[in-house]
């Protein structure tokens, strides 16, 4: 349906409405697509996240960014870099952010207990 100069005002209100109802449904798509919880990943002992990117993952937990993981750690931003990469990869996630949320579902890094 295209609109045009000469259709009436019934049909204009109609196509009008059939393209909001459509736009909802793909909203609606949209949201559902969203919350799906991600697929399962490896465990602890499937994931192999070697011990300098271990000690990486931690300084995300603590909140550091690249300079203080680079000074804390001893190596170069650029390294701090690389290492945050192959990390993001092996947890198959975007961000430092989603990296410790996996790192804490899968149990490479464990909440600490406060006393």
């Amino acid at each position: 349906m295209t609109l045009q100069k000469s259709r009436n005002q019934r049909e204009t209100l109609t196509l009008v409405s059939s393209i909001a109802q459509a736009s909802e449904e793909i909203a609606a798509r949209r949201s559902r697509m969203a919350w799906r919880r991600p697929a399962p990943i490896e465990t602890k002992s499937e994931l192999r996240l070697t011990a300098r990117e271990s000690q990486v993952l931690h300084c995300f937990a603590e909140g550091l960014g690249t300079d203080a993981i680079a000074s804390r750690l001893s190596i170069s931003r650029t390294t701090v870099r690389n290492h945050s990469q192959r990390i993001l990869a092996k947890l198959a996630v975007h961000t430092r952010l989603a990296a410790v949320a996996r790192g804490y579902e899968t149990g490479v890094i464990s909440i600490p207990h406060r006393t």
